[in-house]
């Protein structure tokens, strides 16, 4: 059986409830798949809503391509 940390309905995190989990806390007896925080849990069901992923960061230059470019240096590939 697993509790569910809940924030307007989004899971934020489950644990193993525990004799010690506070009653507040949801349980469930098996988990949807895939990424935890995905999922809101809304009148007992689980509802696949995922977040917007932020796009991944632009690659660092490298210490060869800020030389080269104090320098002023172009090199043709």
């Amino acid at each position: 059986m697993f509790a569910l940390c809940l924030e307007n309905d989004r899971i934020l995190a489950a644990v193993v409830a525990l004799p010690c989990t506070p009653p507040s806390m949801p349980r469930v007896d098996t988990l949807p798949s895939g990424e935890i925080t995905d999922w809101l849990y809304k009148n007992g069901e689980f509802v696949y809503d995922p977040l917007p992923r932020p796009d991944p960061p632009a690659p660092e230059p490298s210490a060869d391509d800020v030389l080269n470019a104090l320098l002023g240096v172009t090199i043709d590939e």
